[in-house]
């Protein structure tokens, strides 16, 4: 395979080795460097928000809060009660499915559904301070009820 030659006349060894001095030797030419550019960093992508409303329980065997995890980052959120959600948990609830095979009584042949897990609604754009709002009023509220629950614990085993 031929070697391609460099825009200087060299090839990708030689290109290579000349570009790299030896620390005994002192580069010929020094690289100036325009301070006055600024480099550009990408922006930060703009993350959305949706207020979301869970359905209630269907059935006794449902769990009484959603739990919805993306990347290590877990929300539990109440049933029946609007809140405010990134959009990569709406996509994860919304994928959230359960897979549904039957025999068709007509035709007997198999079939395939997808049901969804959680069912919810869109209620509409929200905001990230409103996110951060009821995230904060949410969790004070599950501290005092782990801390309430963990005290009725002790009494009870006070109490044996």
């Amino acid at each position: 395979m031929a070697r391609q030659k460099a825009k200087n006349g060299t090839t990708d060894n030689e290109a290579w080795e000349t570009a790299i001095p030896e620390e005994s030797e002192a580069p010929e030419e020094t690289a100036e460097v325009n301070e006055t550019e600024e480099t550009e960093i990408p922006a930060k992508s703009a993350v959305k928000y949706f207020k979301v409303r869970f359905h209630e329980r269907t059935s006794e065997s449902e769990s009484e809060n959603i739990t919805l995890g993306v990347n290590g980052n877990i929300l539990v959120i109440r049933r029946g009660v609007p809140v405010v959600i990134p959009e990569s948990f709406v996509k994860t609830a919304q994928r959230a499915v359960i897979r549904y095979r039957y025999t068709d009584t007509k035709s007997g042949k198999p079939v395939s559904r997808k049901l969804a897990r959680c069912s919810f609604d869109i209620l509409g754009e929200s905001s990230e301070a409103e996110f951060l709002k009821m995230k904060e009023e949410g969790t004070r509220k599950t501290m005092k009820a782990l801390e309430d629950e963990a005290v009725q614990e002790t009494d009870d085993a006070e109490e044996e």
